[in-house]
């Protein structure tokens, strides 16, 4: 649970849940670990598992204000 550190319920003084995340450890061999090379993130070689583009983010472009609107 990821929450702010400043924001709390005023009854119960518990920190209110602002997101949530899951993380996915894998623990190899050294030997199978430089056969499956992989980038950080999405860079590449992105595989072991594909990391598709994040879906539903808001696409900010401040020269194109149509294009905002239009999302």
């Amino acid at each position: 649970m990821l929450s702010h550190p400043e924001r709390r319920d005023k009854e119960t003084a518990e920190y209110i849940p602002q997101g949530y995340l899951e993380i996915s450890v894998e623990v190899l061999p050294i030997k199978s670990a430089e056969k499956l090379k992989n980038g950080s993130g999405r860079d590449a070689p992105n595989q072991y598992p594909f990391l598709p583009e994040p879906t539903g983010r808001f696409d900010f472009d401040l020269f194109s204000p149509w294009k905002m609107l239009k999302e």
